[in-house]
């Protein structure tokens, strides 16, 4: 049997088993699913290769790479852009804002117009209350943050500059001071961008949380602490037995001035100067107990603070993202034993600047390259095609 008998009667039960109602269709869908399998696999990874003859696949991994990288990038711009301009954030997609302002322009500004004077002149200019409504209603919004292509337009001028710098450099091999420079300028501002963007993630996002519940334990810890101070409880006793000898002598004077007594004529004397002085004595003594007491309490606030700081704000810790704050308390524990990982505020600011840089570095050092290689393979290709 010849290669042609063979074809033929491969090609005859194929036939045979495709004809059925349901099993035809099964095998029917395998079939296309393993050709659509294997021209995938041909286009990726088969022959068709690019002009530097290699896979295409490894040229479609770069350019996702550096689009990825990319809008990463431009993302944290935006974020950046949008408190910046000091609008609204829910702008995304250019196309639809462009739809809605094309929309704005034609009903608001030419549609609603053209009514209302045709209105008028049946109304004789009576206005409608549902105008002055929507009108209300728009003036309310404007109150709000308003919206704005500006933040978009001005990451989408960086980003795209930058990748066509990229492309430009080497798919064409010319090197240009100028473009070398504002090249590094837009990496400089990714470069800002980022720190800032990981500065308002980074940099005590917990702290309004954590100085609530630190005011609502501190009057908690300090009146716990001043019951259970003895040294306290002692100074308050003697302070309330002043006051009440001072108000006891102080009645006795004004009952000796009033009327006298054993004898004595009313009015003011030796008697009523002597109890004069005893007063003067005994709120002297009590200023001294007020005072002792005084710098106790202050001894307790200390220690309140104290507590909160170790137990709430944990030195600082608890200010921080717990992922940020576990590496950096471990670092800090291995490096002082006895600190209990409350590393100070400079580890955590040197941490997220860091940590900002290498972020920004790597989406940068991404681009750069996977637009590289995009940028030999158009010079090869166009070398290929000129000859």
């Amino acid at each position: 049997m010849n290669e042609n008998d063979q074809s033929s009667s491969t090609s005859s039960i194929k036939n045979f088993f495709w004809n059925f109602p349901v099993i035809g269709r099964i095998f029917k869908s395998v079939s296309s699913g393993l050709s659509a399998v294997k021209k995938i696999k041909d286009f990726f990874i088969g022959n068709n290769k690019t002009p530097n003859g290699l896979p295409r696949i490894i040229l479609y991994v770069a350019v996702f790479s550096g689009i990825s990288a990319t809008v990463v990038s431009a993302m944290i711009e935006y974020k950046v852009m949008v408190s910046a301009y000091n609008v609204s954030p829910n702008i995304i997609s250019l196309p639809l804002e462009v739809l809605k302002f094309s929309w704005k322009l034609l009903f608001q500004d030419i549609i609603i117009p053209i009514w209302d004077f045709i209105y008028n002149l049946f109304t004789n200019g009576e206005k409608i209350t549902e105008t002055t409504t929507i009108q209300q209603e728009s003036t309310a919004q404007q109150v709000s943050l308003k919206k704005s292509l500006l933040p978009l337009l001005t990451v989408v001028g960086f980003e795209g500059a930058k990748c066509i710098l990229i492309l430009y450099r080497h798919s064409t091999q010319q090197k240009s001071f100028w473009s070398g420079l504002l090249r590094w300028f837009l990496v400089g501002i990714s470069l800002i961008c980022s720190l800032i963007f990981f500065a308002q993630l980074m940099n005590k996002p917990h702290e309004d949380a954590v100085n609530e519940e630190s005011e609502t334990k501190r009057s908690q810890f300090k009146e716990e602490m001043e019951e259970h101070d003895v040294e306290l409880t002692e100074l308050k006793d003697q302070e309330t037995e002043f006051k009440s000898r001072i108000e006891k002598l102080q009645k006795d004077r004004d009952y000796e001035i009033l009327h006298g007594n054993y004898g004595r004529d009313a009015g003011p004397g030796k008697v009523s100067d002597g109890i004069l002085e005893q007063i003067k004595y005994e709120r002297t003594e009590m200023e001294k107990v007020m005072s002792k007491i005084k710098e106790k309490r202050v001894d307790i606030d200390e220690e309140v603070d104290e507590k909160i700081e170790e137990q709430i704000r944990k030195g600082g810790r608890a200010l921080d993202p717990k992922w940020m704050s576990a590496i950096l308390s471990a670092l800090h524990e291995a490096r002082y034993s006895d600190s209990k990982g409350n590393y100070p505020r400079r580890w955590a600011v040197a941490f997220f600047g860091f940590f900002s840089v290498i972020i920004s570095v790597a989406l940068e050092l991404i681009i750069s390259e996977m637009f590289k290689r995009v940028a030999k393979e158009i010079s090869s290709h166009s070398g290929a095609v000129a000859s």
